[in-house]
């Protein structure tokens, strides 16, 4: 199972050594996001989705928002 985190200040440092501390919820991979007054974390457990199309923090195609979250996506075709 995947595993997020996050805080409502900027720290790159903070925000790393969450990712670092659940490292065993998802060893396939990790990503960040900084903005201002946040930071998100993800650790990537790749089970139904493999490629790099699914990592995580997500962007909108402007960049304008941004997600992590850890679930099914009920109803996807594949």
């Amino acid at each position: 199972m995947c595993g997020i985190n996050g805080i409502s200040w900027e720290s790159s440092n903070d925000i790393s050594n969450m990712n670092e501390a659940i490292i065993h919820r998802g060893p396939d991979g990790n990503g960040t996001f900084l903005g201002e007054g946040v930071s998100l974390g993800h650790v990537r457990l790749s089970i139904l989705d493999p490629t790099t199309k699914a990592n995580q923090p997500m962007e909108n195609k402007n960049n304008s928002l941004v997600l992590v979250y850890n679930g099914e996506l009920y109803n996807l075709k594949k």
